[in-house]
């Protein structure tokens, strides 16, 4: 039996296929955002006699002093606020000085979220008066959202939608699978993939098996996102203090030397996107199998940094699952060696799209 590349579920599949096809599945997390690596299996039990002891819980055991022990508070010192230092105001307007090859308008080849959403076949449905088609209206769409986000079973969906409470309010939804078909009607995302090889000459316990989504893809789905429009700079800029101040000052992504540098290189009135990859080998449990998960994921540079650092914002994308495998029969230097070069073997395949 095959198990998810997320540690966090403990759902079995028959081939890599099936893998896929649940990565796929918008109904779990496991091939979404980063919430798959947050998954709620990942908390500490709360059953643990170590984790619930209060070191406090025999305060009558300890010989503390009582208040009426400690005798009186000294009297308090006036502050006067004049002594009191105080942090200089945070400068909050700059000078920005843009590279004079500016971007110019975006061209009709590609087309943003919303754009998509209207060249739909459900686009009239939606410009009707509902658009929150397929589902009957907001509430329905929010009670939906958070089922597909609560990691619940589709026996408990279909137990949930058969209360007499929920009969007692009606909606349009029948079953989970009616469910599941109107979220596949919904635009599509970045498809998963997966490979299964070998390492030559070598021997591992387990296949080496990489799934992995096409990073070009993801980046084209997190550009088309209306949430970071105000929020992207596409223009290479130079910034400073104040008008007429010689000291340079670096802060995002585009007000550094590589991206003045690389503009000064395109045609006019093109611009580029830089790109962001992290990682976070991630140790599910010590002590009871060390299972680990290795994500990848990816965002824009471009997307100011205040924004793109939040979690809420979904600027980070899971574009691939690396492989964490263990190697028969070799030194632990050499294990080190063959699963650094695994790992840039990896990297290879799956950013070749952005080379």
């Amino acid at each position: 039996m095959l198990f998810c590349p997320n540690l966090a579920c403990d759902l079995e599949f028959l081939d890599e296929d099936a893998i896929v096809f649940h990565l796929s599945d918008t109904q779990h997390n496991c091939g979404s955002f980063y919430e798959a690596i947050t998954s709620d299996s990942l908390a500490f039990d709360s059953d643990n006699e170590y984790a619930t002891t209060d070191p406090l819980q025999n305060r009558e055991d300890l010989d503390l002093p009582s208040l009426d022990d400690l005798g009186p508070l000294p009297p308090e010192t006036p502050v006067n606020p004049t002594s009191v230092p105080r942090d200089p105001p945070l400068q909050t307007t700059f000078h920005k000085q843009y590279h004079p090859n500016r971007a110019g308008s975006i061209s009709n080849d590609g087309a943003n979220l919303l754009q998509i959403l209207e060249q739909d076949e459900y686009a009239e449905y939606r410009n009707s008066g509902n658009p929150h088609y397929p589902f009957a209206n907001q509430a329905e769409w929010e009670l939906v959202r958070w089922m597909n986000g609560a990691s619940l079973t589709q026996q408990q969906i279909d137990a949930f939608l058969k209360l007499a409470y929920v009969k007692a309010h009606p909606t349009s939804l029948k079953s989970v699978c009616d469910i599941r078909a109107r979220i596949e009607s919904l635009p599509p995302v970045p498809s998963w993939q997966h490979q299964t090889f070998t390492y030559p000459g070598y021997k591992t316990k387990d296949p080496i098996t990489i799934f992995w989504r096409d990073p070009l893809e993801v980046v084209k789905a997190l550009y088309s996102n209306l949430i970071f429009t105000p929020c992207i700079e596409l223009n290479p800029y130079k910034l400073y203090p104040s008008l007429g101040s010689d000291d340079r000052m670096y802060m995002e992504f585009m007000s550094g030397d590589f991206a003045w540098d690389y503009q000064s290189m395109l045609q006019i009135g093109h611009s580029f996107v830089g790109i962001i990859l992290a990682l976070d080998k991630t140790p599910l449990t010590i002590g009871t199998g060390n299972r680990e998960m290795h994500p990848l994921l990816i965002s824009i540079a471009n997307i100011d940094a205040g924004v793109r650092m939040k979690a809420t914002s979904h600027a980070f994308a899971l574009i691939a699952y690396l492989p964490i495998v263990k190697f028969a029969d070799v030194m632990d230097h050499e294990q080190s060696i063959l699963k650094a070069r695994l790992f840039h073997l990896c990297l290879d395949k799956i950013l070749g799209p952005l080379k």
